[in-house]
């Protein structure tokens, strides 16, 4: 499969960061360059794998896939680069339309400019979900996009135990094509496109301030401003706001708190605008004898491959043991609900639930066996499943 401009973009850049080394002249002490090969190889069988994007019934498929990786990075002082090159290879038995190879390069660059202004540029092409609602790493979910992006940042440490954070971001997106259906003559009834490009531009700012709450807190306030200009979507361009008060802390020496609630807008060039409550809470408990609780809820505007936004709530929860030295155990629930920007729009709901077991087989080689049960339900009952899937995956790391 041939990587395009944007590929050879990344290949590059990548090239470049490889080199960077040598271009610095004679390494100082401290200098830093990490290898890191690893290859993935794993066997899967799914009960409905083709009921995700097509509605009909099917049986059990079974396939494997390969995941070769190469990871670099080089550090010194007030500089930081890093180039990873991979791909992603499906196979199917028994299914011609589970077949496909992906690739999945990436590279960046991070440079202290001056003393909190940090300059950074970054670019991945890598397979990425274009329907909400599947599983994000259903191959015929995937398509090969690229995103290049530019951001400027700067920290100003105050007095009082305060500082400010600002920063400017610009990107450009770029996908292969795929069906979709959209109302792109706003007459109220869907279009279908057989080779829809969600291309765009996009720039953000963003301004927060933080208070400290003694060494391990802090409450912040943060603004952020969005700006997305699609090239075959226009109707879909859009305008965000959004603002929200936060507070980030340890709670104890293995407790962590991440938690904002806010307020945002989003206002189309050719649709309603819409506005809403935003927010977030994260945490992270390490318990004793080996336990972990984490747990998630965010309510956010999501972006859908259709270039327009979303209503989405989702909530994540997970426990975990360490069963010994080389052996882990995990469970995990995702409840997501999501609505399109329209007010008379269908809402989908997701609820997946996972477990997994992982074994360090060696030192270099981990064995991990998970079951995953996704349904997707909805008040339109065209796109509903439910899809069961069984993993095993050998990885070998250096």
């Amino acid at each position: 499969m041939s990587a395009g401009p944007q590929g050879r973009r990344v290949l590059w850049l990548g090239a470049c960061l490889v080199l960077a080394p040598c271009a610095a002249g004679a390494e100082s002490q401290g200098d830093r360059l990490s290898f890191r090969p690893s290859v993935t190889l794993s066997f899967e069988a799914t009960d409905n794998g083709l009921q995700a994007l097509d509605g009909t019934d099917t049986e059990w498929t079974y396939g494997a896939a390969l995941e070769p990786r190469l990871e670099l990075e080089y550090e010194r002082p007030r500089l930081r680069a890093g180039t990873a090159i991979g791909a992603d290879l499906r196979y199917s038995v028994d299914e011609p339309a589970l077949r496909d190879a992906f690739l999945d390069l990436s590279a960046f660059v991070e440079w202290e400019l001056l003393r909190g202004l940090t300059l950074r540029i970054s670019d991945q092409f890598v397979p990425q979900a274009v329907r909400l609602g599947s599983p994000s790493d259903d191959v015929r979910n995937l398509r090969q996009s690229n995103l290049a992006m530019v951001e400027l940042n700067y920290r100003r440490e105050l007095r009082r135990r305060r500082a400010v954070e600002l920063g400017v971001r610009g990107s450009r997106f770029d996908s292969q094509g795929f069906a979709a259906s959209l109302d792109l003559d706003a007459d109220g009834l869907p279009d279908l496109v057989g080779n829809l490009r969600s291309d765009y531009w996009s720039g953000a700012a963003y301004l927060e301030a933080q208070q400290s709450l003694g060494r391990h807190s802090l409450v912040y306030l943060r603004g952020e401003l969005r700006e997305r200009t699609f090239d075959e979507i226009p109707r879909s361009d859009f305008s965000e706001w959004s603002s929200q008060l936060g507070l980030r802390s340890q709670i104890a020496k293995r407790l962590e708190l991440d938690m904002a609630l806010g307020y945002g807008s989003v206002d189309y060039d050719d649709l309603p605008s819409d506005s809403r409550l935003i927010g977030r809470a994260e945490l992270d408990y390490v318990l004793p004898r080996g336990w972990g609780l984490q747990g998630a809820f965010v309510q956010r505007f999501s972006a859908g491959a259709g270039g327009t936004d979303f209503d989405e709530s989702t909530a994540r929860f997970g426990v975990s043991k360490v069963l010994g030295q080389r052996t882990r155990a995990s469970a995990g629930l995702l409840w997501t609900r999501f609505r399109a920007d329209s007010p008379d729009s269908d809402a989908n709901r997701v609820t997946a639930f996972d477990l997994s077991l992982e074994r360090q087989l060696t030192r270099r080689i981990k064995a991990v066996l998970a079951w995953q049960r996704w349904r997707n339900s909805g008040s339109a009952d065209d796109d509903d499943f439910t899809q069961n899937r069984v993993t095993l995956g050998f990885t070998y790391a250096r």
